[in-house]
């Protein structure tokens, strides 16, 4: 694309090069999501309908397009559930349109196909590393799934990874109120679930589990949302179910001003007493009320969040959570009150297991009570 003096256009010269889509015609925006083939592109259009899109003779000779680009099509007025592209736009004329507000209908914008703007926006990440996080996390399934938990009105967009992990990658998403959420992927590609049939089998609530590693992971995703559920009406604090579709989690966010609140491990604990009842009384809701282990429990899963005086803290990653009928529940419980009583010690609060146990015990009798 060059100007008329022979030169590559400037910036300016390719904003006044925008081309607006035809009302009349039955123009409008669309993403590109997915190619079919040679001639054909599915597309998210902004009147919230997918469609198929051909792509004509003429353009695709001159235009390249791809999954994530913006586009205006027509739609075939004898059947307006077809369409046909008409325009590509490039990243500077994609981000101006953004900017003036002329993208707002279409879902997910912010959040998945426009990366490189994404990177901009998470400055705390390198670009090396959302590059390889959009690839570990991103595929295309993902990206469909991501969409349709979109139409659904869980969310909006997603912004920046929260945390990392071997099975799953948390980002920090919004709804269309703005609101903060907390989305959990996890990787269908390339995660580590070594683990995972010890969690699920002799869970009565997992029977007939698939064999196929995608499969495994939707009922993994299923299991965690449950999990939270129980946990959250027997009041234990942990982030609030909102959804899920797949292998996507979306949770209430954990943090101030929409910044993440950091794990125990992470955090300096003015009043190490208080800290440590509220891990009691987690342990004894969840096991006396919602009938829960939580299999893996230590500071490295523990989130502290900073509330006027007072750090309260909320129990995270409980997809490997089992039911205390399972055969291994004991087994489990006893390494998540070694690994409690272990943390608390080395803060200068020595606790024994035993002392778990007493303190868990007291506990049943409140609950009784109430």
């Amino acid at each position: 694309m060059k100007n008329q003096q022979g030169q590559k256009p400037t910036e300016e010269e390719l904003i006044r090069r925008i081309r607006m889509p035809k009302r009349k015609e039955l123009e409008m925006f669309a993403l590109a999501t997915q190619l079919l083939g040679a001639d054909k592109i599915r597309a998210m259009c902004e009147d919230g309908e997918e469609r198929i899109c051909r792509i004509p003779g003429k353009l695709r000779k001159r235009v390249w397009i791809r999954e994530g680009d913006l586009i205006v099509v027509r739609l075939w007025d004898f059947q307006p559930s077809k369409a046909d592209i008409v325009w590509r736009y490039i990243k500077v004329q994609t981000n101006h349109l953004k900017r003036k507000g002329l993208l707002d209908k279409l879902p997910l914008e912010d959040g998945f196909w426009m990366k490189e703007e994404r990177e901009k926006k998470a400055k705390r990440y390198p670009e090396k590393k959302v590059s390889k996080t959009f690839d570990k996390v991103f595929d295309k399934e993902t990206l469909d799934t991501i969409r349709r938990t979109a139409m659904a009105g869980l969310i909006d967009r997603i912004e920046f990874v929260i945390s990392t992990g071997k099975e799953a990658y948390v980002f920090r998403a919004q709804d269309k109120a703005g609101n903060f959420r907390a989305a959990k992927i996890f990787k269908t590609l390339t995660s580590q679930f070594h683990n995972m049939s010890k969690y699920l089998e002799g869970d009565k609530r997992f029977k007939n589990i698939p064999k196929e590693k995608k499969e495994i992971i939707k009922e993994w995703t299923k299991k965690e949302f449950k999990n939270l559920e129980k946990y959250s009406k027997s009041e234990c604090l942990v982030p609030f179910p909102i959804g899920f579709k797949n292998n996507i989690l979306i949770m209430e966010f954990i943090g101030e001003n929409g910044e993440p609140s950091n794990t125990l491990k992470d955090t300096k604990i003015k009043d190490i007493e208080d800290a440590y009842l509220q891990i009691i009384e987690f342990f004894a809701k969840g096991f006396y009320s919602a009938g829960l282990v939580h299999a893996d429990l230590s500071e490295y899963n523990i989130l502290v969040k900073e509330e006027k005086n007072k750090q309260k803290l909320y129990v995270i990653d409980v997809g490997q959570a089992v039911l205390k009928s399972h055969p291994k529940a004991q087994e489990f419980l006893e390494k998540d009150l070694k690994n409690i009583a272990s943390y608390f010690s080395r803060q200068g609060l020595k606790k024994t297991e035993e002392d778990l146990r007493k303190d868990i015990r007291k506990w049943k009798k409140k609950l009784n009570q109430e």
